[in-house]
């Protein structure tokens, strides 16, 4: 993690990040699918040793219908490809994802390699969870993202009480869903995690409000931000705090 010596982490807005993407994206030439397999695979490093730790032997992504979700397909194919056994619950859906974008080409991704998908439609939360079976099991939240603002909405809201519910430990991919990341707000259901991988830098509300509470342990996750334009970011928003 980085950190200042004398200010401690340093961290940043959402709307900075997504900023930070979109110069990474137009202005360096980075493509988002690059981003997210960055993001996905460096996660999929943090929850295989996490799942070493705990002696866990197979991984369950939760995955919402946004760039989250995304990024949970890459840490599910990723395992696949290593052999760890592995199942994707899409809570909206196989075809919620926009067609375009670049979660629904790591959806194809993930089912061209043979990842089993599970459509999430069809069976209560809890029970959908009971069906599948979560002992000796790491569960990754990829549920929802940066852009939340409010509680989790239904069919959310309800899948993060049952994860927290059953789930004996939990990675979140950016931060726990739920929470809000500029505020560290928790107006309603916020996952439990035992780690959080976050993308590129932290997040100002993983640091304050009841984000340390549901966080857990901090892992940054380097996606090929340019240096230079996150350092600069890093600084200017340490400045005006």
């Amino acid at each position: 993690m980085s950190h200042d010596e004398n200010q401690g982490p340093r961290a940043l807005q959402p709307e900075t990040m997504r900023e930070l993407d979109r110069r990474a994206i137009e202005d360096c030439g980075i493509p988002g699918l690059v981003l997210m397999e960055n993001a996905g695979q460096g996660a999929y490093l943090v929850a295989k040793e996490l799942a070493r730790r705990h002696a866990l032997e197979r991984v369950l992504v939760v995955a919402g219908r946004g760039n989250n979700g995304g990024d949970g397909l890459v840490v599910a194919r990723h395992a696949h490809n290593e052999g760890l056994p592995v199942s994707v619950i899409l809570t909206a859906g196989p075809d919620a994802f926009p067609v375009d974008g670049d979660a629904a080409q790591n959806l194809e991704m993930a089912r061209g390699t043979g990842v089993r998908l599970i459509d999430g439609r069809g069976l209560p939360p809890g029970k959908l969870l009971d069906e599948v079976g979560l002992e000796n099991t790491l569960v990754v939240d990829a549920l929802l993202g940066t852009g939340l603002r409010g509680p989790a909405r239904p069919p959310s809201d309800r899948w993060i009480e049952e994860i927290n519910r059953r789930a004996p430990t939990i990675l979140a991919l950016d931060l726990p869903s739920g929470l809000d990341a500029a505020s560290g707000d928790a107006p309603g259901p916020v996952i439990r995690a035992a780690v959080t991988a976050t993308f590129g830098a932290l997040k100002l509300g993983l640091l304050i409000g009841r984000g340390p509470e549901h966080s857990g342990e901090l892992r940054i996750v380097p996606i090929s931000i340019p240096r230079s334009i996150l350092l600069e970011a890093l600084e200017r928003e340490g400045r005006t705090r």
